[in-house]
């Protein structure tokens, strides 16, 4: 450009002060806008005042210039804190997102290792008490004289021995229920249980246990007593308290289990006279696995599992339990079930009638043990290896009662029962479901609803299971 060359856009349609430098194009504006505005009030004569008014509108114009840039400076920050934010966010959102997937995961591997946990324990289960419910059978066979005559020191010994194994039992059942509870996979029944048969084979159980520490055993029941629950579990409810109090209390003292109506309630108590529970203990008692003594030098043997079952089964049936107890004045705890009308009784046979009983049962010792029970007690017996060979021992014939397995090889017990229930006058036999662990809910319904009772092994003795298949029975008619 040449000195003195006017300045000229090289853009077509912009001002030439568009493209001038800030300093020059301030200047422009003056020359262009004050100079029109000088000869205006020159001319007027109002340069005095509008000078003084220009000189206010310049510096309102400064001030609001510098606000705007000051104000577009901290929306400029605003945005980098507000995006900052939006990114810390963000992260913090997908790290949420990220943990509780883990969550989700750790959940999932830990309802998977409890339903691990409860079928590998129902497996153990029932290979343990299969063989273990035969040991107490054959020993209850040769207690009684069944096998030959034995003199009072070997019925002593066997005496010890039976309590040994009702004792381990008793443990098997209660790990086993205990992690089947812990997974949700306990189930309960809603039947109406008669309860002084009950309360009577509690009392027959743990008789023998009272007598050595020469203990009196009292029970007593309400005349036709019908409560609402799983006929299974009050059982183990009443021998857990029983059991429990007979092992607290000293030599010489009272154990007194007793039912009665309350209301719309059955309340079973157990009360003994035993040095009772401190009452910081009290809450306590009920805890998985809490014993008041844990020391490796304490008096009482057991998993500490008893009373937490016991408060587990009584409000899965709908109850409660409640515990009396001081220091010296003994202890007293309270199951509170559902009332029922009174049940109908079991019809019964005549003792020298004999009755056809078919046991179908995998397990070699079980099955001998069971038949030999049976044929002292007046029975007929039928045996079968298998669900297979079941059905085909009841096309020959209908036994009068079955005495049934659930785990079977070829055709498991539930399977044979559909067909025994499907064949004419099927439905004339008497089924006792025989079984080392619980059945699921859905399962026990079903066995139920095609007539059969479930029994699960060791909750009667064998003497216990023959008297309960004479009483289903009907007597087997001759011919002629």
């Amino acid at each position: 450009m040449t000195q003195g060359a006017p300045c000229r856009s090289n853009h077509p349609g912009l001002a030439p002060s568009v493209l001038m430098p800030p300093v020059m194009r301030r200047a422009w504006v003056s020359v262009v806008v004050g100079a029109p505005l000088v000869w205006v009030t020159s001319t007027l004569g109002l340069l005095p005042g509008l000078a003084s008014a220009a000189v206010v509108v310049a510096v309102g114009l400064a001030r609001w210039r510098r606000e705007v840039k000051e104000a577009a400076q901290a929306d400029a920050v605003a945005q980098a804190h507000r995006a900052r934010a939006e990114a810390t966010l963000a992260e913090g959102q997908h790290e949420v997102e990220a943990w509780k997937q883990r969550a989700e995961t750790l959940k999932r591997a830990l309802d998977e290792a409890r339903s691990s946990r409860a079928s590998f324990l129902a497996t153990v289960s029932h290979e343990l008490r299969t063989p273990l419910h035969a040991i107490i059978g054959f020993n209850e066979l040769v207690s009684d004289g069944s096998a030959g005559p034995i003199n009072a020191t070997q019925k002593e010994y066997l005496g010890d021995a039976r309590a040994a194994a009702q004792h381990l039992m008793t443990l098997i059942t209660d790990v086993l229920d205990y992690a089947k509870s812990d997974a949700g996979r306990l189930t309960f029944a809603a039947d109406q249980v008669q309860v002084g048969p009950l309360v009577e084979e509690v009392s027959a159980l743990v008789d023998g246990l009272a007598a050595k520490k020469e203990l009196r055993l009292v029970a007593s029941c309400d005349e036709g007593l019908t409560l609402v629950g799983d006929s299974l579990r009050v059982k183990q409810v009443l021998l857990n308290l029983v059991a429990n109090a007979v092992k607290f209390t000293p030599k010489q003292g009272t154990v007194e289990l007793s039912a009665r109506a309350a209301g719309s309630v059955c309340e079973l108590t157990v009360r003994d006279s035993g040095p009772g529970i401190a009452p910081e203990e009290q809450a306590r008692v009920f805890e998985p696995f809490h014993q008041s003594d844990s020391s490796t030098a304490r008096r009482h043997s057991g998993t500490g599992l008893g009373l937490a079952l016991v408060k587990r089964w009584a409000e899965a049936m709908g109850g409660c339990v409640e515990l009396e107890s001081a220091p010296g004045a003994g202890t007293a705890f309270t199951v509170s079930l559902p009332l029922q009308v009174k049940a109908a009784p079991l019809k019964r046979v005549d003792a020298g009638a004999e009755v056809d009983v078919l046991v179908a049962e995998d397990d070699d010792a079980t099955r001998l043990m069971l038949t030999r029970v049976l044929e002292a007690q007046g029975c007929r017996v039928r045996q079968a290896p298998n669900g297979q060979r079941a059905l085909e021992a009841i096309m020959e014939g209908l036994p009068a009662v079955l005495v049934l397995d659930l785990m079977m090889p070829e055709l498991d017990g539930y399977e044979l029962l559909k067909k025994l229930r499907s064949l004419p006058n099927g439905e004339r036999v008497s089924v006792l479901v025989f079984s080392a662990t619980s059945p699921p809910l859905a399962l026990r319904a079903a066995l139920e609803g095609f007539g059969a009772e479930v029994l699960l092994k060791g909750a009667l003795t064998p003497t216990q299971l023959a008297q309960r298949v004479r009483a289903r029975a009907a007597p087997v008619r001759s011919a002629a």
